[in-house]
């Protein structure tokens, strides 16, 4: 195995990522990722974290935090991070996982507490059901305290007109009527 070689005097969080039935695969195989704490001070209403890319299906990804203007990280590397993102806090926030403006996978990023310091890692399958954090594409979010949360992924429909109808409508009943048709 390989050693992992972390500084004296300083706190770490270690992340086991990659494929483990293939841990010889340079790209993909398993690795254990040491992440030195250091975070900056986080502002009052936000947050700061380290957003970890920890899956082994996806090459780089852009990460786009919905409530803002563009991709928030663009080109992520697999089994890369991004120190020190400033995240709102006390908001529940839609974050997309995407490549070349193709939507990979959407999630909810729960509300933080102001002045938090957090690691949001990307683990999992993607494209596979969460029934169990080894299965699915989901974001594990780990603050200083210890603390662990599953943020799972958003759920897709895949609907398949197969009737004999010509067209039929599509909505959803959380909505008003003309906000909630989904599909024509």
């Amino acid at each position: 195995g390989k050693r992992v070689e972390i500084a004296g005097g300083a706190d770490y969080t270690l992340v086991a990522a990659g494929d483990f039935a293939d841990a010889a695969i340079a790209d993909t195989g398993f690795r254990v990722l040491p992440l030195e704490h250091d975070f900056d001070a986080a502002a009052t209403g936000t947050a700061v974290a380290r957003i970890v890319h920890a899956t082994s299906a996806w090459d780089a990804v852009d990460l786009d935090v919905l409530a803002t203007d563009g991709v928030d990280i663009p080109g992520l590397a697999r089994f890369g991070s991004e120190s020190n993102v400033v995240i709102p806090a006390a908001t529940a926030l839609p974050i997309d996982f995407q490549t070349d403006d193709e939507v990979l996978s959407q999630l909810t990023l729960p509300k933080l507490t102001s002045g938090s310091q957090l690691f949001v890692i990307a683990t999992g399958n993607p494209g596979f059901p969460f029934r169990a954090p080894a299965n699915g594409f989901a974001l594990l979010v780990v603050d200083q305290a210890g603390k662990v949360t599953w943020v799972k992924e958003n759920p897709w429909i895949h609907l398949v007109h197969a009737s004999d109808v010509s067209t039929v409508d599509v909505y959803e009943t959380t909505h008003t009527a003309a906000a909630a048709k989904l599909t024509d």
